[in-house]
């Protein structure tokens, strides 16, 4: 860091190393130091996002996603250090108070009345996105939020969660809600936990089941290009048609062909889009992979394989003394919930979209500090 700050700005022809950029590094190690006595692999993956902003190309796309990790980073380690065992509860209950606003919103839209939302001419209807900006991003902010309701006061409140699950009508939130609450139940009850919620386990999935047999058939028609097309017409609450679902995976297997060009470091943070602007799926431009782990390979190469495994293998450890050594139930809420983050993650691009990334964010910090007494 001295050779940053004493090497003239001058002598360096490339503005990448200019007082500015040196400035800014010295912050991002520091502030990486202070991160690593909270979490090394959070700290690391900010380091990684720094350098992947310039090397092996340095872009405003890959400077604003780099400042977009910064502020999660610095999110992520303020709620770590600063917000005790006994407050995370207003912190659930602010989680809870997000979903119903926007459950409430999702219902008026259902109905026809938007007091925000006005449709240019020659839309049609209102959308159903509660206060984003389409289905799937508001079916994952709620199934984000389904694990704070599981607590005594607000646990009967939870159909209110799959409601507007049902109105959103995404699938990737469903299956991501559906497979939270099931992994509650594991983690609370033990073994015999389906056994012991029985009812409610033949409910959910009785609900999910026709969930997807009236309302998001997508996945049942994957391959049926016209049905799709034709259904994204046809409904009144949406204005664009997209192209087939079966085209993300030819996104990803061309991905993955690409990310061969850069393996080590990949191709930047934040590039995915710009590569893909010159490549014609579909009609469509794929400005996300629709799978956070794929496209983060991608960006960041191999490095990232490895502090993604890091990371999660560090939870599932402290998940396993928290609850088998320690006997501390405070961690089933946000383990449940980082499942469904994860589950989500693999069908959509959370991390990108500003409400939901926060809330990702602020489960992982709760997860850190509910974890900290059992390692």
């Amino acid at each position: 860091m001295a050779v940053l700050w004493l090497y003239p700005a001058a002598d360096i022809r490339d503005p990448r190393f200019s007082a500015y950029f040196r400035f800014e590094t010295v912050v991002v190690v520091l502030f990486a130091v202070v991160l690593w006595q909270i979490n090394r692999w959070w700290a690391a993956f900010l380091l990684l996002s720094f350098v992947s902003s310039i090397y092996p190309f340095s872009t405003k796309v890959s400077t604003d996603a780099f400042f977009a990790v910064l502020l999660g980073s610095f999110w992520f380690y303020v709620l770590s250090k600063y917000i005790k065992p006994d407050q995370i509860k207003y912190l659930l209950d602010a989680i809870c108070v997000l979903a119903l606003c926007n459950i409430v919103m999702l219902t008026c839209q259902y109905f026809g009345i938007d007091p925000i939302f006005k449709a240019k001419d020659g839309g049609s209807g209102t959308p159903l996105v509660g206060f984003l900006s389409n289905k799937n991003e508001v079916s994952a902010f709620l199934a984000f939020c389904l694990p704070a309701f599981f607590r005594d006061k607000w646990v009967r409140l939870t159909p209110l969660v799959f409601l507007g699950l049902t109105v959103a009508s995404s699938t990737g939130g469903t299956l991501a809600a559906v497979v939270a609450t099931m992994v509650f139940w594991l983690l609370r009850d033990g073994r015999g936990a389906f056994i012991k919620n029985w009812w409610k386990t033949i409910t959910l999935l009785v609900w999910f089941l026709l969930f997807l047999g009236y309302f998001d058939t997508i996945p049942v028609d994957l391959f049926d290009t016209k049905q799709i097309i034709q259904m994204s017409v046809d409904d009144k609450y949406q204005t664009e048609i997209t192209a087939p679902v079966y085209s993300r995976f030819e996104a990803w297997a061309k991905g993955l062909d690409l990310y061969k060009q850069h393996w080590i470091f990949g191709s930047g943070i934040g590039h995915w889009k710009i590569v893909f602007k010159s490549i014609n799926l579909h009609d469509t431009w794929f400005k996300h992979a629709h799978n956070e782990f794929l496209q983060s390979v991608f960006e960041f190469g191999i490095f990232f394989v490895v502090m993604c495994s890091g990371y999660l293998f560090s939870i599932t450890k402290k998940i396993r003394s928290s609850i088998l050594l320690y006997n501390n139930k405070n961690i089933i809420i946000p383990t449940a919930a980082i499942v469904a983050i994860c589950l989500n993650s693999l069908v959509n691009f959370p991390f990108h979209i500003a409400q939901t990334a926060i809330l990702a964010v602020t489960w992982m910090a709760i997860f850190e500090v509910q974890s900290a007494k059992t390692v």
